[in-house]
């Protein structure tokens, strides 16, 4: 039996190469974990560091013109709608 594990490179190359057709400037910034797991576990005090460290190394990058883009779902909607309400509303300020 083969098994075949892979973080399938292949859907963030061509993210990259469409968003930069869309002329958008890419960066990518090293993170922790989303948490997302974490957080669907009920494991929340965890969920919650992991969160804190996002939010305290991206928040000096993320604003209304730089907008924060993802390929995995489950972890970018976590940015939405679970850390608001992890992260203290004075962290998330810059």
């Amino acid at each position: 039996m083969n098994l075949r594990i892979s973080n399938d490179v292949e859907i963030g190359i061509k993210a990259l190469k469409l968003l930069a057709k869309l002329n958008y400037q890419v960066e990518y910034l090293e993170h922790t974990d989303s948490g997302a797991c974490t957080y669907q576990k009920g494991l929340i005090l965890e969920a919650q560091k992991l969160a804190k460290q996002n939010v305290a190394m991206l928040k000096s990058y993320i604003n209304a013109d730089t907008p924060l883009i993802g390929i995995e779902p489950s972890a970018i909607l976590s940015f939405r709608d679970e850390y608001p309400r992890l992260v203290d509303k004075s962290e998330r300020k810059r």
